[in-house]
């Protein structure tokens, strides 16, 4: 998140707003790879975390390679058709002539990435499954602070987006080697890639269907707000959307790995019909997470105009902090249901997560058009702020089914909850 938040304004610096906007659409279409997770990660998530319960090796061996072999089909297929089609696509996007042919090679570039991108999230999720948090986020870490610093060293010496996208790509495939090694090192001879199990591939493809709808809205917010906003208003407008989810979604991407933590442990308890253990840790975690999140987002959001005249200049915070106030609630919406989704996930509520996220992206896909024509360039960002507010309502619908307990009681859970036993743990 940090080298992030330090890259954006040297990326802007050297490529300039209208190449860095550039450079943000053209990357979106990795943004789009989320879709065709399907629910992989988090399923392989689930049931690695059951077979080491279980002590089944077989079971495990199954689970990852089953859905690694799937996933590098379904997205060299799908990089296919965006590289077959890759000059219509950037056709769309407004792109000044003398950054086509660069934004045209990167686009096809990011694409070729597409089936990497997958794999990794696989094996990132295998690695969840194994408890291996601190493993996978150094991981997660390394790549960011990789990329970020090589971007920027690139743009400075005067490349072109098209050897960032490469350098992004290289990273990706580079982390891909370096988790199967320790995989293979982990558990002697596992195999990981060529081998196939059906039972085993039905059994994450089930639990995961359903979750290709909530995945689709959740990895193609960001990617459709900037395409969109691109269309409609041009590269310099998607930088006033890249630059605010950039900081945004990285915090975010924090309350998702600590809630990531109770995947494993929910799945487990959950199995064992060990659900007063699980409401326990269901209350503390939301508390705190209630607590964090609205103190953060509000503070980043009524200091938005400052956050980015000091970081990005006071020509780019005049315009872009009308964008960045409705994007904070929007992230903090989310942030606020990491815990419930993960909850339910681990209970096998699939389907809810999916019902809720059709339910959001049509609102959000019926509201993004009037929005942006009544209120301008921050019309996307109000129309994404509408369609999160039905998370308060998923947060309800989860603790009655999981749980049993309607919305007042859960309520006056949280707030009856003591966080004292959890501070004083962490500061023994």
């Amino acid at each position: 998140m940090v080298s992030g938040f330090v890259a954006i304004p040297l990326l802007i610096k050297a490529l300039g707003i209208e190449g860095f906007g550039v450079y943000s659409t053209v990357i979106a279409a990795l943004g789009f790879s989320g879709i065709l997770d399907l629910g992989f990660s988090i399923g392989v998530n689930k049931f690695v975390a059951e077979a080491i319960h279980e002590g089944n090796r077989d079971r495990l061996e199954g689970v990852i390679s089953s859905a690694i072999a799937s996933q590098i089909l379904l997205g060299a297929f799908v990089a296919f058709l965006l590289i077959l089609f890759s000059e219509k696509i950037v056709g769309l996007l407004k792109i000044p002539n003398e950054l086509w042919e660069a934004a045209l090679w990167a686009f096809r570039i990011t694409s070729v990435g597409v089936p990497a991108s997958l794999v990794f999230s696989i094996l990132i999720g295998a690695l969840n499954g194994m408890e291996l948090f601190s493993r996978s986020s150094l991981i997660v870490a390394g790549i960011s602070v990789l990329s970020s610093v090589g971007n920027v060293l690139l743009a400075f010496f005067g490349y072109s987006i098209v050897y960032l996208a490469l350098l992004n790509l290289f990273l990706t495939l580079c982390a891909i080697i370096g988790i199967s090694l320790f995989l293979k090192s982990r558990f002697d001879r596992i195999r990981i890639f060529l081998h196939f199990v059906r039972d085993e591939w039905y059994r994450v493809f089930a639990f995961g269907s359903y979750l290709t709808l909530s995945r689709l809205y959740a990895f193609s917010v960001d990617p459709m707000l900037r395409l969109f906003v691109g269309i409609t208003f041009g590269p310099v407008a998607v930088a006033y959307y890249a630059v605010p989810s950039k900081l945004l979604s990285s915090i975010n991407v924090l309350f998702n790995k600590v809630a990531e933590v109770l995947m494993p442990r929910t799945a487990r308890a959950l199995s064992a019909r060990d659900n007063e253990s699980v409401y326990r840790m269901f209350l503390v975690a939301m508390k705190a997470n209630l607590i964090l999140s609205t103190a953060l987002f509000l503070g980043i959001a009524i200091c938005s105009r400052i956050i980015l005249r000091v970081w990005v200049g006071a020509s780019f915070a005049d315009q872009g902090w009308i964008v960045m106030v409705p994007l904070c609630f929007s992230y903090m919406i989310s942030a606020q249901t990491t815990i419930p989704w993960t909850i339910a996930l681990g209970g096998g509520l699939s389907k809810l997560q999916a019902g809720f996220a059709l339910l959001s992206f049509l609102v959000l896909s019926a509201l993004i058009y009037p929005a942006a024509n009544l209120i301008g360039v921050s019309g996307p960002a109000c129309a994404f702020l509408a369609s999160s507010f039905l998370g308060y309502f998923a947060i309800s619908r989860i603790s009655l089914r999981v749980f049993g307990v309607g919305t007042l009681s859960l309520i006056k859970g949280i707030q009856s909850t003591s966080l004292a036993p959890v501070l004083r743990g962490l500061f023994r």
